[in-house]
């Protein structure tokens, strides 16, 4: 009898700490994204990006909630995020990440100004 309560118990033990477990957030990078362009097609989650300058221009990056979209992206677009500005600087290597990752609907959009070079790695998971 005692046998079979034991082995009760350890069955709930073992189907509680299952249940309870919540598997972390993961997250893909992008391509390399060179000027204005679509990043992620599906709805998902944005987790950040790594910006990586010419060391000599600022880059001024926006990114919108919104895939396929063109000239016409800020009236259609919604911001996902305000305005992030890259200083020009020795550091060519710049990355912001969210603390809690900012969904997006139909897709991802990233609008650049800058006159030099950059590349871009945005980090996101598909819902």
């Amino acid at each position: 009898m005692k046998k079979k309560l034991l082995a009760i118990a350890l069955v709930l033990m073992t189907a509680t700490a299952a249940l309870a477990f919540q598997p972390t957030m993961w997250c893909v990078p992008s391509s390399e994204i060179t000027s204005s362009g679509s990043v992620a097609s599906p709805a998902g989650y944005f987790f950040g990006m790594t910006v990586v300058t010419d060391g000599s221009n600022t880059v001024k990056m926006e990114v919108l909630d919104s895939c396929g979209i063109t000239k016409y992206y800020a009236a259609n677009g919604a911001n996902l995020t305000s305005t992030i500005t890259f200083p020009a600087s020795p550091d060519l290597i710049h990355s912001i990440q969210f603390d809690t990752p900012v969904a997006y609907s139909s897709g991802m959009f990233a609008s650049s100004i800058t006159a030099g070079t950059y590349t871009a790695i945005f980090y996101y998971r598909e819902r």
